[in-house]
């Protein structure tokens, strides 16, 4: 697949990719990963950033891997995992 940026990034910019683990499932026959990264897009000419997108990526594995569950430290973390899960599941 091809990744497309919402916003555009121009020749010079940096490009800052920041992710977190959102969701871990540990099912009888397969586990995955559910994974969250932000593109954030820098202008040091400029002084300024923003976000060009948020991706969603999912893992999965065969093998009988033991996953940590994923604990939230806060409200926004709590609803990324609910709707991770939500989605994981329909």
């Amino acid at each position: 697949k091809k990744i497309v940026f919402q916003k555009p990034v121009d020749i010079g910019d940096l490009v800052r990719m920041k992710s977190r683990v959102v969701y871990t499932y540990n099912g009888p026959i397969r586990s995955a990963v559910h994974v969250e990264v932000s593109a954030q897009v820098v202008r040091p000419e400029r002084a300024s950033s923003f976000v060009s997108n948020t991706f969603h990526f999912v893992f999965g594995f065969n093998d009988n891997v033991a996953l940590r569950k994923v604990l939230p430290l806060t409200m926004e973390e709590a609803a990324a995992l609910v709707s991770s899960s939500t989605s994981y599941h329909h």
